[in-house]
C-alpha cells in the first residue's frame, strides 16, 4: 500500500532539503568556531531527521479495512461502518485517522461533518467529492502488532451512492511535524447506496391498472376456477366463496379458497434531463424518483414484477436498465445511482439544452412485455426527441408528469402529486 507525506500537513523541517540544509548550516557554523548555534542547529537537525523517518515508517505495515453493514438504505437510517486496522510492525502508532471525503449528495453523513481546510480543497477539487463538507473518524495509538475494529455510525441524508474508494489514512510522528497518508485498498473500498425516500402513494393505482391491463391477465385475484382448498365458514366471507355442493349434501358450511394468479409487471421509463436544462428542478426531479421508488416497492409489496428504463446520463449505463427479472433491491440502487448528464455550454456560456437518450430496443422489448407502462417527466413539452418507439406502442403509454395541467393527445396522463397521499415513510 503506497504512502507519501502530506506536505501541506506536514511542517518544512521535515522536507529533505531543509534537513540537508540544517546538516550544511551546522557543519558550516562549526568551521566558523561559532559556539552556540550550530549546536542548535544540530538539535533542530537530529529532531527534524527523526521526525521524517518516523512519519515515513509509521505509514508503511498498516493493514486497513472498512466496510459498509448493508448494502443500501433509505434516508433517515443509520449505517455502521466497520475498520478493521493491523499496525503490523513493531514501531507504534502515536496518532492515526481515516480522512473521509463525500460523494456530492452527501448521502451519508456524521454527526460532527466539518468544512474542509484550504489545503483540502485542492485534493476535493481534483475529484468528485464535495467541497461542502468531510468526515474524519480519530482513531487511537497503536502498540505494536497490535489489531483493533473501530465502528462509527453515520446517518443517510440524501440519494446516491458512497463509496470508500479515494478514503485515506493519515498518521505521522509522535512530534507532530510530519504526516503521510496512504489510500484504503480499492479491494477493500466499498459502495454503499442510499435510496430514495419513500412517499405514501396511491399503490391501488398501479395495481388496477396492471390488473386490467390485457384480456386474461389478471394479478393477485381469486380464480374461481381452481380452487385450493375448503374451509370453515367465516361470517365476513362473500356468499358466493360458499361451497353450495357440500352443503347440498348436508355437510356443515364450508367456504372456497381459490388459488391465486400472479400479476403481470408495471414498467417505469424516466426522462430525467426534463428536469433540467436553463430552468432547473433537482428538487423536482428527486421527487419524482422516490415516486417511482414507491411504486416499485408497492408493487413488490404485491408480487407485481416491475422493470426500469432511466435515461442515460453521468452514471454506469448497465444499471439504466432493469427488467422485471431482477429484485427490487437493483431497481432501487439504479434509482440511487442515477446522476442526469452534466450541464453543457456553447461558446457564448449559454446552457444548452440536450435532449435525454434511451435505449430504445429494451424500452420497446419491456412495454411488449409488460401489462403497462408509465413514462414519467417534467412535462409534456420536455419529453425528449430521443424517445423514438412505435406509435402504437407509444399510445398505450400512461404519462406520469410533475407538473399539472400538461397532457400528451391520445394519452392518459397522470400529474405525479395527484398520486400522493399524506405522509411520508422512510
Amino acid at each position: 500500500m503506497k504512502h507519501r507525506l502530506a506536505g501541506t500537513k506536514s511542517s518544512y523541517l521535515v522536507y529533505w532539503p531543509v534537513i540537508a540544509g540544517l546538516l550544511i548550516l551546522s557543519v558550516l557554523f562549526f568551521a566558523l568556531k561559532v559556539r552556540i548555534v550550530p549546536f542548535i542547529l544540530m538539535v533542530v537537525f537530529f529532531v527534524a531527521l527523526i521526525a521524517r523517518l518516523w512519519a515515513d515508517r509509521a505509514a508503511a505495515d498498516i493493514k486497513i479495512r472498512a466496510g459498509f453493514s448493508s448494502a443500501g438504505l433509505f434516508p433517515g437510517q443509520d449505517e455502521l461502518i466497520t475498520f478493521e486496522i493491523d499496525n503490523d510492525k513493531m514501531l507504534p502508532l502515536m496518532w492515526l485517522d481515516v480522512f473521509c471525503p463525500l460523494n456530492k449528495n452527501l448521502s451519508l453523513l456524521p454527526d460532527d461533518a466539518r468544512k474542509p481546510e484550504d489545503w483540502e480543497i485542492n485534493y476535493l477539487k481534483e475529484t468528485e467529492f464535495s467541497l461542502e463538507k468531510i468526515a474524519d473518524i480519530k482513531l487511537s495509538s497503536f502498540f505494536w502488532y497490535e489489531k483493533k475494529t473501530v465502528q462509527a455510525v453515520w446517518k443517510a441524508q440524501n440519494r446516491g451512492i458512497m463509496s470508500i474508494s479515494g478514503w485515506r489514512i493519515r498518521t505521522g510522528d509522535g512530534f507532530g511535524l510530519g504526516q503521510t497518508e496512504l489510500e484504503i485498498p480499492e479491494e477493500y473500498a466499498s459502495d454503499i447506496a442510499v435510496y430514495p425516500k419513500i412517499r405514501n402513494i396511491y399503490s391501488d393505482y398501479f395495481i388496477k391498472n396492471v390488473f386490467n391491463a390485457r384480456t386474461g391477465m389478471r394479478g393477485i385475484v381469486d380464480d374461481n376456477t381452481l380452487i385450493r382448498s375448503t374451509r370453515g365458514y367465516a361470517p365476513s366471507d362473500p356468499v358466493k366463496n360458499i361451497n353450495w355442493r357440500l352443503l347440498a349434501r348436508g355437510l356443515p358450511l364450508s367456504t372456497n379458497v381459490y388459488e391465486q394468479i400472479l400479476p403481470q409487471s408495471a414498467f417505469f421509463i424516466f426522462d430525467g434531463e426534463s428536469f433540467l436544462g436553463r430552468e432547473k428542478h433537482p428538487d423536482e426531479m428527486e421527487e419524482a424518483l422516490s415516486f417511482i421508488a414507491s411504486a416499485v416497492c408497492a408493487l413488490n409489496k404485491k408480487n407485481t414484477a416491475s422493470a426500469l428504463a432511466l435515461s442515460l446520463g453521468d452514471y454506469d449505463s448497465d444499471l439504466s436498465c432493469c427488467d422485471m427479472e431482477l429484485s427490487a433491491e437493483n431497481k432501487l440502487y439504479s434509482l440511487a445511482a442515477y446522476n442526469p448528464c452534466r450541464e453543457r455550454t456553447d461558446k457564448d456560456n449559454k446552457v444548452l439544452i440536450l435532449p435525454s437518450e434511451f435505449n430504445n430496443d429494451f424500452i420497446i422489448n419491456e412495454c411488449e412485455r409488460s401489462g403497462k407502462s408509465y413514462f414519467v417527466a417534467y412535462s409534456a413539452d420536455r419529453i425528449s426527441e430521443n424517445f423514438r418507439i412505435e406509435d402504437d406502442i407509444k399510445r398505450k403509454l400512461t404519462f406520469i408528469f410533475w407538473q399539472e395541467d400538461t397532457v400528451v393527445s391520445d394519452n392518459e396522463c397522470v400529474c405525479i402529486k395527484d398520486l400522493y397521499m399524506e405522509g411520508t415513510n422512510e
